[in-house]
């Protein structure tokens, strides 16, 4: 596991200075103009917005999570390495989280709304994970998406249901969570459901044996109070050891940064996300050590 980091706890640290390691080789695009996404719908109803790709063939795919789709492809904190790799030919791809935009009902919106459902053992993740299979499938049916190049993305709670859908979808070739939530109970919005031992079921330790060996990469800042900043720096050593255990490469990379804004991020990961991309999806699967044993007597 690849860590940068400036946090006083006893991890291992990628001796790479900063200014070396967002050093752009992309040049930003431009956000995306409301005419420029399209809203379509998948056969049975759900609603999701697509820019970009190439018309002729599949195109790899980036799936952009934040909370609503227009926010998430207006916001340049949201769109992220979508609006470096665009031009190159990816499809980028988006629907709205649970109890956001057209998912909120009324007493239940944003993180408000997760956390009464949870209260309620309402597993809000699994219907997320549907809805964007659903996405998913029928881009691959109609050619827009190459099914081999998929990639999760999403910034705080999206970075949440990024990493819990890429371990529920095994399509996911790599995974960019920026400042994600890890464990849900360390939302003040939880609270509510402090009692209800499924939360924990829905957080992402609870999911680790899907992720070994996975390609990750997460950033936090260093003084990330809103989502926790330790939580992730466990949630990374927690993979990092279940990969070891199991004798393959972690291929988690995990970058705690100096920013004093708290639950935020400086200048620069988009760029370095969008290299790590480009790398993740042409590199082969890393192969697990073998040790060789010897011949069995007859």
């Amino acid at each position: 596991m690849k860590m940068n980091h400036t946090h006083p706890v006893p991890i291992r640290c990628v001796g790479i200075a900063l200014a070396m390691l967002f050093v752009a080789s992309f040049a930003l695009a431009a956000a995306p103009k409301v005419e420029d996404v399209k809203m379509m719908k998948t056969p049975d109803g759900v609603e999701f917005g697509v820019w970009g790709g190439t018309p002729d063939k599949p195109s790899p795919t980036l799936i952009l999570l934040s909370g609503v789709i227009p926010d998430t492809f207006a916001k340049t904190n949201f769109l992220r390495a979508g609006e470096i790799l665009e031009p190159k030919g990816y499809l980028c791809v988006s629907i709205e989280l649970p109890c956001h935009g057209s998912q909120a009902k009324k007493g239940y919106s944003n993180l408000v709304g997760w956390g009464k459902r949870a209260a309620e053992g309402d597993d809000f993740v699994a219907e997320f994970n549907a809805r964007m299979k659903k996405v998913i499938d029928h881009l691959i049916e109609q050619k827009m998406t190459d099914p081999d190049k998929i990639v999760a993305t999403g910034t705080s709670r999206g970075g949440f249901l990024a990493v819990r859908y890429a371990a529920f979808d095994k399509r996911v070739k790599a995974t960019v969570a920026y400042a994600p939530v890890t464990d849900l109970r360390k939302l003040k919005e939880f609270e509510v459901a402090k009692d209800v031992t499924s939360v924990d079921a829905m957080s992402l330790e609870a999911h680790i044996p899907e992720m070994i060996g996975r390609p990750l990469l997460m950033f936090i800042g260093d003084r990330d109070d809103r989502v926790s900043t330790d939580s992730l720096i466990a949630f990374a050593r927690k993979l990092s050891a279940a990969a070891q255990k199991a004798d393959v490469p972690s291929q988690v990379e995990f970058h705690v940064m100096s920013e004093p804004r708290g639950h935020s991020l400086p200048a620069g990961v988009e760029n370095f996300a969008a290299e790590w991309i480009v790398r993740s999806l042409e590199a082969k699967p890393p192969e697990a050590k073998s040790s060789e044993k010897a011949p069995a007597k007859e």
